[in-house]
Formats: structure tokens, sequence, C-alpha cells
């Protein structure tokens, strides 16, 4: 029983173990090299912003003195403040900024920045899969990848060092492991899920938002009373992660209040729409093949109504949290940079 987001009754045997077929990952790795060899072709390089430089410094800091410090910001005040960065990012830039080093001339920011590429690239392969899983034809779910890593934000973004995509990718690896333990009954699958939604709030504190929204979908799907217990230590934990996250990036927890008690609902809608239709930052604007799959969702829900919930969900928590944020339209970086998680 699965309290009527399931299609069908959820069986162990049913739909197997293997998270995808020879086939399919054969055809997922075509993908990713695909997307990566055109990224490369219009690849930047070079920082756009001094977010970018701040998440270098963290990964150069790691790999020379061992220490997650940023000394290379001493001048930002001057320029641009910047508080105090999550790891994560950082940490995923790490292997690169390594491999640099064994080669005299390979700049090391020509080399960190190829991250968003692996990344962008990777994350069309897992959504390929993902459509893959909730039985979309192999045809169908190519041409939705490439439609992501080709025809929205997702291409121009895999030339920055920013941490939208790699937020993106930790939330489209949580939803694959939660639609393929929904259709198994295999835990680890669900162990996945929620160390994703973790990774995802070290690399962007506000990727916590949508934690509330999974563990709803979670909780509704359990049929057991041990599986709550579980869905309960899990929930323990990612709570702890967010919390020790955010204190480490604001400096405590005072703040949360503006998002409760003290939060702009008209400045949420107002900036809402800025987010989705203003011609100055709008998705709908600088991805307008979102409009186009819009029909779709008629058929998605007929196969998974769960993940319609869990889009829907995800959609409105984003815009929750930049509802309340004054530089909503992310600086002067290109088109909307905090909707860039959600286009997959």
């Amino acid at each position: 029983m699965l309290i009527g987001l399931n299609t069908g009754k959820r069986s162990p045997d049913r739909e197997g173990i293997a998270l995808v077929s020879w086939r399919d990952a054969h055809l997922s790795v075509a993908l990713f090299i695909v997307l990566v060899i055109i990224y490369l072709l219009t690849f930047s390089g070079e920082f756009h912003s001094i977010d970018e430089l701040a998440m270098y410094a963290g990964a150069e800091s790691l790999t020379q003195i061992h220490r997650f410090v940023t000394p290379q910001l001493t001048f930002a005040p001057f320029h641009n403040l910047v508080g105090a960065i999550e790891p994560g990012q950082s940490l995923a830039a790490l292997p690169l900024y390594v491999l640099a080093q064994q080669f005299i001339r390979v700049n090391n920011i020509h080399a960190v920045s190829l991250l968003n590429v692996f990344v962008t690239a990777l994350t069309g392969a897992t959504v390929f899969i993902l459509l893959r899983r909730i039985r979309y034809s192999a045809a169908v779910a190519c041409v939705v990848a490439l439609c992501y890593g080709l025809a929205t934000t997702a291409w121009p973004y895999a030339r920055y060092f920013l941490r939208e995509p790699l937020t993106g990718l930790m939330c489209v690896i949580a939803t694959l492991c939660l639609i393929v333990w929904r259709q198994s009954g295999r835990h680890w699958y669900l162990a996945g899920c929620f160390l994703a939604l973790a990774c995802g709030i070290a690399v962007k504190v506000s990727a916590a938002i949508v934690v509330p929204v999974f563990l709803i979908i979670v909780v509704l799907s359990v049929p057991s009373r041990r599986g709550r217990l579980w869905i309960m230590l899990g929930s323990a934990g990612l709570l702890a992660v967010g919390v020790g996250m955010y204190v480490w990036r604001f400096g405590g927890l005072p703040p949360i209040a503006s998002y409760t008690i003290r939060y702009p609902l008209v400045d949420f809608v107002v900036r809402s729409y800025g987010q989705i239709f203003s011609p100055a930052k709008g998705i709908a604007f600088y991805s307008p093949v979102l409009l186009v799959g819009l029909p779709g969702w008629f058929e998605l829900w007929r196969r998974q109504r769960a993940v319609v919930l869990l889009i829907i969900g995800v959609i409105l928590a984003t815009l929750y949290v930049y509802g309340k944020n004054v530089t909503w339209y992310a600086g002067w970086t290109w088109g909307p940079r905090f909707m860039v998680p959600l286009l997959p």
C-alpha cells in the first residue's frame, strides 16, 4: 500500500535491483560524451564572478595547505563581500585541481572550470536513466536529455564555476534513487536519496529547502513502521546537516525567522514572477523549450503521480527560498541562475 501515490503495488521482485540495463547504460554514456564534447567547444575557462573565485580558493587551499580557508579573498570587502562558503563545490573540484598540478602547462583555473562541463553532462545522462526507469522509450528519453543539455540555460552555466549545476545533479540523483526505491523496495536506494540530498546541502545550503518535499513523498510511500523509523533517522541526519551548513554559511540561526514569521508574501509573488516570466530573468524566456514540454505533464501524471508532486513541490520550495532573497536575480550572471537546479 502506497497511500494513493503509486500507479500499482510495489513489489521488490517486479522491477529488479539493477539501476539500468546494459543497453541504457551504453546510451547514457554516449549522451554524456556527446554533451561533454559540445560543451568543450564553447568552454570558457575563466571566472565571471567573485563567487567562482571563492570556491576556487577553497579548492586551492585544500590542496596546498590542507585547510578549507580562503585568504585569497582578503581584497573582497573592497569589491564584493563574500562570506563563508559551503565546501561541496570546492571538494568536487579538488581532483581537477590536483590533476592540473601534475602538468606544468595546464592552467589551474581552466582545469577547475571543467567541473560543470562534466556535472551538466552527467545530469543529462541521469535524466535519461530516470526517464527509462519510468518506462519512457529510449528515443523520448534521449530527446529530453538533449533538450535539457542543449536547449536550456544548462549549457551556458556549464561554462561557469557556480554551484547551481551540481546542486541540480544532486537533486536529480535523489529523485532517481527515490523512484528506484519505490519500484524495488531496496532500502539502499533510499539511503542513496538521503545521501544525495545531504551532498546537495553541502554544495549550497539553500538546497535544504527541497528536503521536506522529498520526505513527504517518502513518508507517504512507506508501508511499515520499521520503514518509518529509518525515515525519521534519515530526516534527523539531514536536519543536522542542514542546520550545520546554515550556521557555517550565515554564522547563526536567527535569520531563519525571516523565512517564517516575517516572510514577505508580496515579495514572493513578485519575485516568483521575475524568476519565471520576466523578460530580464524569466526562465520561460531563457529556456522556452520548457513550455513545449508542458503537455507531457499529463502523461507523467498517469505514469508517476509521485514524481509530478515531487516536481511541483521542489519548484514551489525553490521559489520560496528566493522570494525572500533581495538579489533574487543572482547579480549580473547570465540568465536565471537560481533556477538552474530546476531545469532537469
